[in-house]
């Protein structure tokens, strides 16, 4: 997957490297509409599996772009779709939601995490389903129940 890289030749170049890989998030953001995931693959799968979610999207969503970043050595992988400006965010919403579920079934295909360092979260708690069976979810909600009969922790969130 990589075909060049720069090795920092001292303290002010090691600086400078990290602050590019800080800043990618906010850049892509200025890219336009972007729709964000968070996934891990196993790292030898990797040269597999993001040139088939790439052809997917491209036969697929047509006019999105697909950018990726992450921590390649262990297959933590931040996927941002940007949608074209002429979509309305609405229409880029439930366009990216689709290719959420494309994304997850690819992402369990390859034996990998529908999320990764940053969890499943109040956006993409509709996906769970891709990752953990039924009865394991329904487990979680009593589990919670138990510990929170009156539903007073976490107001809103995945096991309401």
């Amino acid at each position: 997957l990589i075909s060049d890289g720069i090795p920092a030749s001292g303290m002010a170049q090691f600086k400078e490297l990290w602050a590019l890989r800080e800043n990618i998030s906010e850049s892509i953001s200025l890219s336009g509409r972007v729709h964000k995931n968070d996934i891990a693959i196993p790292p030898a799968a990797l040269p597999r599996f993001l040139p088939e979610f790439e052809a997917l999207v491209a036969e697929h969503y047509q006019p999105f772009r697909v950018l990726t970043f992450g921590h390649i050595g262990d297959g933590n992988i931040h996927v941002n779709v940007i949608g074209p400006d002429e979509m309305t965010m609405e229409d880029f919403e439930n366009r990216a939601r689709e290719l959420d579920h494309l994304l997850c079934r690819l992402v369990v295909a390859y034996r990998g995490s529908i999320s990764a360092e940053h969890g499943i979260g109040l956006l993409k708690k509709h996906l769970l389903s891709y990752q953990r069976d039924p009865r394991l979810i329904h487990m979680m909600r009593e589990i919670k129940k138990v510990f929170d009969p009156k539903g007073l922790f976490n107001p809103g969130k995945i096991f309401d």
